[in-house]
């Protein structure tokens, strides 16, 4: 009979001893540390991964971020929503905002309106118009079209009418920006809700909300109608002879009174200001809107 030498030995007499037992192999000490090393380093390498993942994924920190056609200018014319944010899992990942939940057109409705203000302004040459703007910031800060304002016998003529019926001063224009057709008003009030404007361009497709009093009578004429975001045009300026300025188009249907009113992402956040329309009947309901970014620029420039 033979047997396996590492499991049994026989001794002389051929009597079987009990099992051997084998020592166990030593681990060089240098090893340790090595490893440790090593496990360090993947997961570093996996924190990389992850981090260029999110970025890529559109989770990262937000951005800063034409066919020409008869366009008449002003023809046709609160809080913060709450965002969810991701824990990391892993160690030593910065925690990064994910994008805000969308809202239904109804609910959009009731957190924006009472951020929505009515304009009656009459000319100094007699007749008036209407229109529309918003609220951007807790201390009175308005936002409506240069057009809007334009014509106004004084500051003191305009009047601007809340949603719950209350009439508001307008204390100073304080800046304007002809070629996009804004301007940035300071009123007397003060503690009201208002509008957070986003910091980023919608993408196009994305569904967007144009909100003002077209056509109005009474500020119990608010109106919220939706569509898509369409297009970004480059269209003629009203005010500079030659100059072409870029509009965000879009479907939401908008009408002479809506003018100077925000275009709302689903999020509830302002991504453009209401300011014109196509006249000809072939065009169907192509409308036109200000740009984000060129509010943004308009705010920073007043903080200045």
């Amino acid at each position: 009979m033979q047997h396996n030498n590492t499991d049994r030995a026989v001794n002389a007499t051929g009597v079987m001893k009990g099992p051997t037992v084998l020592a166990p192999k030593r681990v060089h000490p240098g090893w340790i540390p090595l490893a440790g090393t090593l496990s360090s380093l993947l997961v570093v390498a996996v924190a990389s991964l992850w981090a260029m993942f999110a970025e890529d994924a559109g989770y990262g920190p937000p951005e800063r971020i034409g066919s020409n056609g008869p366009v008449v200018a002003g023809a046709i014319g609160a809080d913060d929503v709450p965002t969810t944010v991701i824990t990391p899992v892993l160690p030593m990942l910065t925690r990064s905002p994910v994008p805000t939940r969308a809202m239904s057109g109804e609910k959009l409705f009731v957190h924006a309106s009472p951020s929505v203000v009515r304009f009656e302004v009459p000319h100094g040459t007699g007749g008036g118009n209407t229109g529309t703007g918003f609220f951007v910031g807790p201390n009175g800060l308005l936002v409506t079209n240069y057009h809007v304002i334009e014509k106004r016998a004084s500051d003191a003529s305009v009047r601007i009418e809340m949603k719950d019926g209350r009439d508001i001063t307008l204390e100073k224009v304080l800046d304007v920006d002809k070629l996009n057709d804004l301007a940035l008003l300071q009123t007397n009030s003060r503690g009201h809700k208002y509008l957070t404007v986003s910091r980023n361009r919608p993408n196009l497709g994305s569904k967007v909300y144009a909100i003002g009093f077209p056509l109005s009578g009474s500020v119990s004429d608010l109106t919220i109608t939706g569509g898509d975001a369409n297009a970004y045009r480059n269209c003629p300026s009203p005010y500079i002879r030659g100059k072409f300025v870029e509009r965000l188009q879009i479907d939401a249907s908008v009408f002479p009174g809506s003018s100077g009113g925000p275009v709302l992402g689903a999020d509830g956040k302002v991504v453009g200001v209401v300011v014109s329309g196509r006249v000809d009947v072939k065009s169907g309901n192509m409308n036109y809107a200000v740009p984000v970014d060129k509010l943004l620029d308009l705010m920073q420039k007043v903080r200045k």
